[in-house]
């Protein structure tokens, strides 16, 4: 044993993360890859109710069309029509809950802007962990295209489709090189983006 320690050159230290998820009341350990940092871009998927459906992150550019830039005067009523506004696409409609909260003192009043916007897919669309991979699935052609060194695939996975999610990683990386992240979401949690004027608790993806 003296001889084989002696004789080590180097030790490499591998960290492993584990995450319990639950399922069917099961605790089942998960190996998370550590993160790292990287000046690629997300591409978003989510993966629940046993479905793949593409998020599309930039419908929330246009839930501003048409406001103008909210004053103090206007904010309460810029609020109003922000929480009015619909947006979609195929996969999801897009919820705007907006809130203005004024500080007026004495000499200074403000006000500060919360605006969320919660993603809510639509029923029986996206793709199964048995169509995903063909040429005609949406992941499939979210993936064409996609350059490998610019860009990474970003999974919000819920506790029910952890097999479709590693199926759809195995699938981004052997057949596209492109790259994945992912974070775990809890059942019944819904995907909120923080817009503005948040406290903590915003998505910041990592690739993996």
């Amino acid at each position: 044993m003296a001889d084989l320690l002696s004789n080590t050159v180097g030790i490499s230290i591998f960290i492993l993360a584990f995450a319990v998820l639950q399922s069917g009341g099961a605790s089942v350990p998960k190996r998370l890859p550590m993160e790292h940092s990287t000046e690629a871009k997300p591409v978003y998927f989510v993966c629940q109710n046993e479905m793949l459906l593409p998020l599309d992150s930039s419908l929330t550019d246009r839930l501003y069309d048409d406001l103008g830039e909210p004053s103090y005067s206007t904010a309460k009523e810029w609020v109003r029509k922000f929480n009015e506004k619909t947006v979609g696409d195929s996969f999801f409609d897009v919820v705007p809950q907006g809130d203005a909260r004024f500080n007026r003192g004495a000499f200074q009043s403000d006000v500060r802007l919360e605006l969320t916007a919660e993603y809510r897919p639509k029923p029986e669309v996206g793709d199964s962990i048995e169509s995903l991979s063909t040429e005609t699935s949406a992941f499939h052609s979210q993936l064409e295209g996609l350059s490998p060194t610019e860009h990474f695939a970003y999974f919000f996975v819920y506790p029910d489709s952890i097999e479709l999610f590693r199926e759809a990683r195995d699938h981004a990386k052997i057949h596209f090189g492109v790259g994945s992240g992912w974070g775990p979401m809890s059942a019944g949690k819904p995907i909120r983006f923080i817009l503005s004027g948040g406290r903590g608790g915003g998505i910041t993806p990592s690739k993996q």
